[in-house]
């Protein structure tokens, strides 16, 4: 009887959300042990359930990590459950041993993790899959992450120390030289209207609109030409 071929399938399971070179060498190592690996992502509400920042969506995160040589399809997950139900889905087919091959099940994290600090550690064994520890690698999503924030911080303060005596001048503007730019124009615009009465009193023209003479009035306390404010009559 010929001996049964051995085929090994292999689970990752990640978050990743900013695609950096651990992942990438994490990847490629879990590959060289097993024959096929499939990568199970959390799901855009999982992390956010979790309180965790969320910077690419779960589809492009999804093809991203699908387009990495050696993976041999990517799973959206969005709880434990589902976790547990993919990997099932799996392992199903697999287990029908219809054509002389066995299968070996290996589920493997990074050098950062230990199998102790797994959650998932009694499922997976209870499958019968093994548990590995691969390399730790150089490469962290949350260093990236506060690098980036850093950048955007100086960024912003660079700004604000180039806006900083636009800010002052336009402060400066606002407290003196605009408020009295307002007041000129407010005065310009009395004197519009005090030229207008004064031209209607000349011409013998009537002026009956009454909120115009409370106008003229104030006009009187303003310094004005003095044909302008002599000539207006009530």
């Amino acid at each position: 009887m010929s001996e049964k071929r051995i085929v090994k399938i292999g689970f990752l399971r990640g978050t990743f959300k900013l695609i950096h070179s651990g992942h990438i060498k994490l990847i490629h190592q879990a590959k060289s042990i097993v024959d096929a690996l499939y990568v199970f992502i959390d799901s855009d509400e999982l992390i956010k359930s979790q309180n965790r920042e969320c910077f690419v969506p779960e589809l492009d995160r999804r093809l991203i990590v699908e387009g990495i040589k050696g993976v041999e399809r990517a799973i959206i997950f969005g709880s434990e459950e589902e976790f547990q139900s993919g990997i099932k889905q799996i392992m199903a087919p697999c287990g029908m041993d219809r054509y002389g091959i066995k299968y070996d099940y290996f589920y493997m994290k990074g050098g950062d993790y230990s199998i102790n600090a797994l959650k998932e550690k009694d499922f997976i064994r209870s499958l019968g899959i093994k548990i590995l520890i691969c390399d730790h690698y150089d490469g962290s999503t949350t260093e990236i992450v506060n690098t980036i924030k850093a950048a955007g911080v100086e960024q912003h303060r660079k700004l604000m120390e180039t806006l900083e005596p636009k800010r002052k001048m336009k402060a400066t503007l606002s407290d003196e030289y605009l408020k009295e730019l307002e007041g000129e124009a407010d005065r310009a615009f009395y004197w519009a209207l005090a030229r207008r009465a004064w031209f209607c009193g000349q011409s013998g023209v009537p002026l009956t609109d009454k909120k115009m003479y409370e106008i003229i009035d104030a006009v009187k306390n303003m310094v004005l030409p003095s044909p302008f404010v002599l000539g207006v009559k009530k």
